[in-house]
């Protein structure tokens, strides 16, 4: 059911990940025009929640201008052109953390910001090579990385300490799957 038509479409701003659009809708059943911003992103983005054989979860700390701090995160980044979502996944752990990883065969999917925006994100799920870690992380973008406990990251999602609603998400989808999963058996 549509409940908006679109009049017309103006570009409004555009850089290497996305274009911002000015439509101009009417709202069906009424003679209303509205203004409405759309981002449009040019690729999927894809996040790893990462685990090693100690019960640790893999995280880096990165600058947000927004916030003007440094934020606690899971490894994350966009779905390059021609590239399918493991490639993507490999590939932006190992430029963020130096480390290789294995991919589990779960993963979940959601649309970010649904209101504005029609980014789409994945969620993959990898145990860390452990014999694999590299130096060469991406510094201007990385600061440092770190293993936190599991029961340590539960208590921070508890005590509010993530600012990254996409690794929140992600995070809460990880110890739901991880909880789904242990009672099955």
């Amino acid at each position: 059911m549509d409940r908006y038509t679109l009049i017309s479409r103006e570009p409004v701003l555009q850089n290497q990940w996305y274009k911002i659009y000015l439509d101009k809708l009417s709202v069906v059943g009424k003679v209303l025009e509205k203004d409405y911003f759309f981002i449009d992103f040019f690729n999927d983005s894809v996040a790893v929640i990462i685990e090693n054989e100690n019960e640790e979860v893999l995280f880096v700390s990165a600058y947000r201008y927004i916030l003007n701090k440094i934020c606690l995160e899971i490894p994350a980044g966009n779905v390059e052109q021609g590239e399918d979502l493991s490639e993507a996944g490999v590939r932006e752990c190992l430029e963020e953390t130096g480390y290789s990883i294995h991919l589990k065969k779960e993963h979940f999917d959601f649309y970010a910001s649904n209101g504005v925006s029609n980014q789409k994100f994945y969620v993959l799920f990898a145990e860390v090579d452990k014999n694999s870690f590299q130096r060469g992380i991406d510094e201007e973008e990385i600061q440092k990385i770190e293993w936190i406990d599991k029961k340590k990251v539960k208590s921070m999602i508890a005590s509010n300490k993530f600012d990254d609603g996409l690794s929140l998400t992600a995070l809460l989808l990880y110890f739901f799957n991880e909880k789904g999963s242990q009672n099955e058996n």
